[in-house]
C-alpha cells in the first residue's frame, strides 16, 4: 500500500509540474503517459488527467503521435547537443485503451472530446480493439435439447 500511495504521489508530481507547461507535443504525451500509468491505480484519476491531455491536444496545431521519440536541442554561441528521447507506447491509442478497461464510458466520452476528426476516429477505434480481440464465447451445453409439443 505505501508503494501505491507513493505513486500515486509521484504521478500527482509529474501531472502538476506538466499542466504549468506549454501547450506541446511533449506536454500533451506526459499527461498521455501519467493517465496511462494511473488507469492502473486510480481510474478516477486518470480520467481527469485524460481529460486535460485531451484539452491540450485539442490546443495543438498538428498533433502527430506516430513518431516514437521526442527530439531535443540545445544549443550556445559556440556549440549544439542534440539528443533524443525514446518514448514507445505513450500514445492516444494505449492510455485510452488502458483506461478503456477499467471504464469503458468514460473513455468512450473523453475520446469524443477531442476536436481533429482523424485523432478521434484513431482514439474509438483503439477503445473498440479489445472489445474485436476477445472471442465470444459460444453455447457448448451438452444437454439435448428439448424437442416442441405437438399441438392436438
Amino acid at each position: 500500500l505505501n508503494d501505491k500511495s507513493r505513486a500515486r504521489e509521484l504521478l500527482d508530481e509529474v501531472a502538476a509540474a506538466a499542466l504549468k507547461a506549454p501547450n506541446t507535443i511533449e506536454k500533451a504525451r506526459t499527461l498521455l503517459g501519467v493517465a496511462h500509468l494511473f488507469a492502473k491505480l486510480d481510474s478516477l484519476r486518470a480520467s481527469e488527467v485524460m481529460n486535460e491531455a485531451i484539452k491540450t491536444i485539442n490546443r495543438l496545431d498538428n498533433p502527430d503521435f506516430t513518431h516514437s521519440s521526442i527530439m531535443r536541442a540545445i544549443e550556445g554561441r559556440v556549440f549544439s547537443m542534440f539528443a533524443s528521447f525514446n518514448m514507445p507506447g505513450i500514445n492516444l491509442e494505449n492510455a485510452l485503451r488502458e483506461l478503456g478497461a477499467k471504464d469503458f464510458d468514460g473513455a468512450l466520452w473523453l475520446s469524443k472530446n477531442l476536436e481533429d476528426k482523424a485523432q478521434r476516429a484513431t482514439a474509438v477505434l483503439a477503445l473498440s480493439t479489445p472489445c474485436l480481440d476477445k472471442p465470444q464465447k459460444q453455447s457448448t451445453s451438452t444437454r439435448p435439447r428439448p424437442k416442441p409439443k405437438k399441438a392436438q
